[in-house]
């Protein structure tokens, strides 16, 4: 069900910008991204709620990189 959202919202870029550079903005942006709950977190800007959503934002960039990854690899290593 997560894969579906993925397409739709980060597909295309990974199809126009590249995957290598694609890959690593998302796992750079969901470094960058997990900071920011942190912070907010020690300043209590944050309930469990908002840092459940906070974190789900960070592990659906994450995991766009990972799947394309791991694609990418699949593809360049096949296995026999």
């Amino acid at each position: 069900m997560n894969k579906y959202p993925k397409r739709l919202v980060l597909g295309r870029l990974f199809d126009t910008i590249g995957r290598k550079v694609m890959i690593s903005v998302s796992y750079i942006g969901s470094d960058v991204l997990l900071v920011a709950p942190g912070l907010l977190v020690s300043a209590e800007w944050l309930d469990a709620t908002t840092l459940t959503i906070a974190w789900a934002v960070v592990f659906f960039i994450a995991s766009a990189g990972a799947s394309v990854a791991n694609l990418t690899v699949s593809e360049i290593f096949p296995a026999f």
